[in-house]
């Protein structure tokens, strides 16, 4: 069932819903992942990081909104230096959704918002980085058409501990 959304770049006000979309999303999402304490940690810090993404700008935030509510946000950015990738490629910095609004088109949505977006930067190609451990999401991000980068591009990052993230790329 897909849900008639409305996408939109997000504001200042938006900043506390954003941040609970987020904290919600990684409490979901990443159960069983990173441990408890480290996504109850994040979601302390949550308030006040979303305040600062959303006054310094550094990344384009865009916010899905359902029957006059905030049910989710991706955001997007040029990829960092250290990624050695061509310049036409933009980065889905995150995309999360508020856990009772899943499998209703959302992500889907956002995510076509984002290629459309990329393409009117002049870009052809996305990228984004996704845990290695994190099968529903894989098979989100592989159901939209992206698919591992082929040349096999991980990090590995430190929440509580040590998890790899793969690099996933699609031509859009």
């Amino acid at each position: 069932m897909n849900a008639e959304i409305s996408i939109r770049k997000a504001a200042l006000d938006d900043a506390p819903a954003l941040a609970e979309i987020h904290s919600r999303g990684w409490e979901s999402a990443y159960a069983g992942i990173i441990p408890a304490e480290t996504i109850a940690f994040k979601r302390t810090q949550r308030p006040a990081q979303w305040q600062a993404w959303v006054v310094r700008g550094d990344h384009e935030i865009y916010a899905a909104v359902l029957d006059g509510r905030l049910v989710g946000f991706v955001t997007m950015k040029q990829p960092d230096d250290h990624e050695n990738l061509p310049s036409y490629y933009h980065e889905v910095g995150a995309i999360y959704l508020d856990p009772p609004v899943y499998r209703r088109g959302i992500g889907r949505q956002l995510m076509a918002y984002a290629e459309a977006r990329a393409r009117e930067l002049g870009k052809s190609a996305l990228m984004l980085w996704v845990f290695e451990d994190n099968a529903p999401s894989r098979r989100f991000y592989e159901a939209c058409g992206y698919a591992r980068d082929v040349k096999g591009e991980m990090v590995e990052n430190e929440y509580g501990h040590t998890l790899r993230s793969l690099r996933y790329v699609k031509e859009i």
